[in-house]
């Protein structure tokens, strides 16, 4: 089910953008989606709190890939 979710691929985007690019494709979308962050901690973490400003939850793709988030409406 969650393999065909409309996706966001945050890989090799630089940090800085990240809040700009996630904040305009959410506006337009509403739960489930999943965005890939790859494995890095901060780009994660950015993500997330973005993501918890919304109301929304989140959870990994899958138990062994820590890199993609499933966003969840509520909590």
């Amino acid at each position: 089910m969650k393999d065909n979710l409309p996706t966001l691929d945050l890989h090799h985007l630089p940090h800085k953008q990240v809040i700009d690019v996630v904040t305009e494709y959410i506006n337009f979308l509403d739960p489930p989606f999943q965005i890939v962050t790859g494995k890095s901690e901060k780009m994660r973490n950015i993500v997330i709190e973005i993501i918890k400003d919304y109301g929304w939850t989140y959870h990994e793709q899958h138990f062994d890939n820590y890199g993609c988030l499933v966003i969840m409406e509520g909590k």
